[in-house]
């Protein structure tokens, strides 16, 4: 479900309009690369019973992408940060320009 959302939020950013042609070939392509069979025929859920699950999921699930972007790009600040302050302990007082006038 997360390679769908993540195809869906990309089409919606890029502002592309999609077809259901395209939907279903999507899908299929994102459940057969997954090692599951891609099953035929119109299946069972009716459309309000989805429509309900997706709208409790995809908040949710955008919500945890954020969080895991958040911890993603503190993590690369923080260890920014420790190179700099590392760096900063490194030179001699004295040494660069700004400290000669």
């Amino acid at each position: 479900m997360e390679q769908f959302l993540a195809f869906a939020v990309g089409q919606v950013r890029r502002r592309l309009v999609t077809s259901m042609d395209q939907w279903v070939l999507v899908t299929d392509g994102l459940i057969a690369a997954n090692g599951y069979p891609v099953l035929d025929g119109v299946g069972t859920a009716s459309h309000d019973t989805v429509e309900e699950l997706v709208s409790h999921l995809c908040p949710r699930y955008v919500e945890a992408r954020r969080q895991r972007d958040y911890d993603e790009s503190w993590q690369v600040e923080t260890a920014d940060i420790s190179k700099l302050l590392a760096i900063e302990k490194s030179i001699k007082p004295g040494t660069l320009d700004a400290d000669a006038a």
